[in-house]
């Protein structure tokens, strides 16, 4: 399995606020990768991401085991 393949099947199982966030991401990645360190461009979200739309609060979809607080 690839790495892609493996990095598709994480994005898959994350809900679609966060697979904007990954979208969002790469696609800073992309242009970090493109962009010389002077030239440093600010970034609007990719238009798919920006139009996510969060319901309630977000951390409310975290399970408290996830969290990993320390005790």
């Amino acid at each position: 399995m690839s790495l892609a393949q493996i990095i598709q099947q994480h994005v898959d199982l994350l809900p679609q606020y966060q697979q904007a966030e990954v979208l969002d991401f790469v696609l800073f990645l992309e242009q970090k990768k493109h962009n010389a360190p002077n030239n440093r461009i600010l970034r609007k979200p990719h238009p798919i991401a920006a139009q996510v739309k969060i319901m309630g609060d977000i951390f409310d979809a975290i399970p408290e085991d996830d969290w990993e607080l320390p005790v």
